[in-house]
């Protein structure tokens, strides 16, 4: 199915087009980028120490099933869907 909404890149009218290409502009524009960059960052920190807890947790758990004494390194070889955590 084709959406029938016109988007910046195949508007023909050039008064609508620079309209769009404005908005979208301020949107991207690298003062904005700059600002959203710290939020972006804390997004990205805690997703990381989510992934370095699992394996924590993992290894805390097959410790506790075995005798034997596993590091983080060893248990992070389960496949993880990654789609999900990305939602």
């Amino acid at each position: 199915m084709v959406h029938q909404a016109l988007n910046t890149l195949t508007v023909r009218d050039k008064k609508d087009h620079g309209r769009r290409r404005r908005v979208i502009s301020q949107g991207l524009s690298d003062s904005t980028l700059r600002n959203f960059e710290p939020a972006m960052l804390e997004i990205i920190n805690r997703f990381c120490d989510r992934l370095l807890e699992t394996v924590e947790e993992e290894s805390a758990k097959a410790n506790d099933e075995s005798q034997t004494v596993t590091s983080p390194e060893q248990t992070w070889k389960t496949p993880r869907n990654m789609a999900e955590w990305c939602k």
